[in-house]
């Protein structure tokens, strides 16, 4: 029990237990000593009630017995290339009609191939294709995008697998919105760090705007948003990394050395992003003057 419990992040399920000839008293003699704690129905962590998120997932998973996968927003926090702080986790099921349960989103699709199953760190969820698919139908756009050039970045998308997925998405709501992104999808991906660079991406795109190259080495900088041919820099500020007086004084520093290489330089920061209307308007004006 305790090597099943080390393979699957702490947590194992009453089918499994039954499966290699355990009994329901003992998993009952185990749960009365407190070996076993509950966490669904039939699915329990092994020692102790604390489990990462990982463990959180695998015993969402496992509820619904072999065959369930983590799915959509949860599999994209999986392959990391979304972040996910929700406190409940995606499942898919197939050919059965298991109820809901507390802290579970359940998705019942008409057809899974199995070249959209897999496992991230033993945990069964969908392709990383497959993932894209589903999040295009519950995401909006610019998450999607962000998952797509994320998976790239990270090398684990394969685009015959999406266009395979695709071919096989008859009626899917994501299907749309996916080809789209696809077929619109040329060129480098941009070089991204942080959340609030991908944000700013998104006010970029959205105004129509080239795109900027993220996070071009300059001399003992690294600079966030650079047009090259446009001989324009913006620099991205976030309070949390540069409100203190070292890193005021180096950005001034950066600031003066860009000028005299022959830059524009603007500065844009995190809540300013969030006013998309005005920044795009000012960022508009800083690239065609």
């Amino acid at each position: 029990m305790a090597g099943l419990a080390e393979r699957q992040h702490g947590v194992v399920a009453a089918w499994q237990l039954l499966a290699e000839g355990r009994t329901r008293g003992e998993i009952k003699a185990r749960l009365r000593a407190g070996r076993l704690h509950p966490l669904y129905r039939g699915v329990y962590a092994v020692g102790h009630s604390r489990v990462t998120k990982r463990g959180r997932v695998m015993a969402a998973v496992l509820a619904y017995g072999p065959g369930a996968l983590a799915s959509h927003r949860t599999a994209a926090w999986l392959w990391e290339v979304l972040s996910d702080n929700r406190p409940r986790t995606d499942v898919t099921v197939t050919g059965r009609s298991g109820a809901s349960r507390a802290g579970i989103v359940l998705h019942r699709p008409r057809q899974l191939a199995e070249g959209d199953r897999t496992r991230v760190d033993g945990i069964p969820c969908t392709s990383v294709a497959r993932t894209l698919l589903d999040i295009a139908a519950t995401e909006p756009p610019r998450a999607l995008r962000r998952a797509y050039e994320e998976s790239e970045r990270r090398r684990v998308l394969d685009l015959r697998d999406v266009w395979r997925v695709l071919a096989d998405a008859r009626g899917h709501r994501g299907a749309k919105p996916l080809r789209a992104l696809v077929g619109d999808a040329t060129g480098p991906v941009p070089l991204i760090r942080s959340e609030v660079e991908a944000r700013f991406l998104d006010l970029v795109r959205a105004e129509g705007l080239p795109l900027p190259t993220m996070n071009v080495p300059f001399g003992e900088y690294e600079l966030d948003a650079v047009w090259l041919d446009r001989k324009v820099v913006v620099e991205i500020d976030h309070y949390a990394t540069h409100g203190h007086r070292r890193a005021f004084e180096g950005d001034r520093v950066r600031d003066i050395e860009l000028q005299i290489a022959g830059f524009r330089v603007g500065r844009v920061t995190d809540e300013q992003i969030a006013e998309p209307r005005e920044t795009g308007a000012r960022l508009r004006r800083l690239l065609v003057v």
